[in-house]
């Protein structure tokens, strides 16, 4: 599918609905994620949307978080996380085995710089 087809499916609307599902889902689920993993510092969602998920966790707790998604929630300014938080990625082309291993590493630093974690 072509970026410009992506965009007309990935609008403002689209995303106000998906919010709003994934708050609600995620408001049950996470407590659920938190009682049954203890001792959550971090997560990473890949395919994140606007980052509802990962801002329930950061509610709940959770420190540290990353989100990648394609950018459109961020193009329409709807993304839920911190824009540090955010990386716009294309699976297909931006993230490689030494950019997981570069942001597992980056997780369990505490004070580390996410920066250029999946440059290649």
């Amino acid at each position: 599918m072509r970026q410009r087809d992506l965009r007309a499916i990935y609008g403002r609307a689209f995303f106000a609905e998906q919010i709003d599902g994934s708050a609600r889902s995620a408001k049950i689920v996470v407590p659920l994620v938190m009682q049954m993993v203890r001792d959550v510092r971090s997560v990473v969602d890949v395919g994140c949307g606007a980052g509802t998920w990962l801002a329930r966790f950061k509610e709940a707790g959770v420190q540290r978080g990353l989100g990648f998604d394609g950018g459109a929630a961020a193009e329409h300014d709807q993304i839920e996380i911190e824009p540090e938080e955010f990386r716009v990625a294309n699976p297909e082309r931006d993230i490689d085995p030494g950019g997981l291993l570069r942001m597992t590493a980056w997780l369990a630093s505490p004070g580390a710089n996410p920066q250029g974690i999946f440059s290649r």
